[in-house]
């Protein structure tokens, strides 16, 4: 065997879960093959160095070995040896994500859980207290409304310039507070 495809070889050496995995990394110009960006048909030969990024981190190897069958993991680190530069920088790197802990890596793909739905929950509660009590939401308005600025079409209140402001004009006192007129006559056009 004089070659394989990369994104082949990537799934067998187990760098991806998946070929189509290996294959989207090629097209996104995570694996480069003799410092030239690789597509997934490119050929691997014995000798080639490679350089993977993926979810693990990111290696320099040389390709020992030729596979088309996804092996043991055992039997995958037979195909390839890392460089010892690529090793050290991965293990400080795995320190740089010790010492930051949780904020230093948050997955993408994770789902939300039962805790985060029930704080965001909790945070547009709170929102919504904190708005009542200072008087963003009076007149019927909502919540969107409030935080945009927008005036809910039934309840808004007219310029004050433009209207005439009377007792009489308004159903009671909350509607004089928020400026809603009894008619649309009190308007001076």
């Amino acid at each position: 065997m004089t070659g394989t495809r990369i994104d082949k070889w990537l799934w067998a050496a187990r760098f991806f879960k998946t070929r189509e995995q290996a294959s989207k990394a090629c097209d996104m110009n995570r694996i480069t093959s003799n410092n030239i960006s690789a597509k997934p048909s490119r050929e691997v030969r014995t000798g080639d160095k490679l350089y993977i990024k993926n979810e693990a981190g990111e290696f320099e190897i040389e390709v020992l070995a030729l596979s088309q069958q996804r092996g043991s993991a055992a039997v995958a680190q037979t195909l390839y040896r890392e460089t010892e530069e690529s090793k050290e920088l991965r293990r400080k790197a795995a320190e740089e994500r010790k010492l930051l802990g949780p904020i230093a890596y948050t997955s993408p793909q994770s789902a939300p859980t039962n805790a985060t739905a029930a704080s965001s929950t909790a945070f547009a509660a709170n929102i919504k207290t904190m708005s009542c009590r200072t008087g963003l939401l009076r007149g019927g308005r909502s919540l969107r409304d409030a935080c945009t600025g927008r005036a809910n079409y039934l309840h808004s209140a007219p310029i004050p310039s433009i209207a005439r402001t009377t007792r009489s004009n308004y159903k009671s006192r909350s509607d004089r507070r928020i400026g809603v007129p009894t008619n649309r006559s009190s308007f001076v056009g």
